[in-house]
């Protein structure tokens, strides 16, 4: 939906999108989520080793990314999106 046809709308109606959306956008991760676990667990049926990494390593790869790509990304969408992100954002 484009920002115009957005404003266009109550306020009413712009809180039913937004409250569907986040709620959509929470199933389809939890629904994502799971379909990775199948395929590590396939995997792991098969003989493949999974190795998780440490939670430091993690870590160090979400503070490159934020310092590296959140600006570029912040460009590119804006800085209320990215706020959105940085909410939103996990411990890492």
């Amino acid at each position: 939906m484009n920002l115009e046809a957005w404003e266009a709308l109550s306020p009413e109606h712009q809180e039913v999108i937004a409250t569907s959306s986040q709620e959509i956008m929470k199933v389809g991760f939890e629904g994502a989520k799971a379909l990775d676990h199948s395929y590590v667990e396939a995997a792991k049926a098969a003989g493949m080793e999974y190795i998780e990494l440490p939670d430091e390593t993690i870590a160090g790869f979400a503070a490159a990314v934020r310092e590296k790509v959140w600006p570029v990304m912040e460009d590119k969408l804006g800085a209320e999106i990215m706020q959105t992100v940085r909410d939103n954002a996990s411990a890492f």
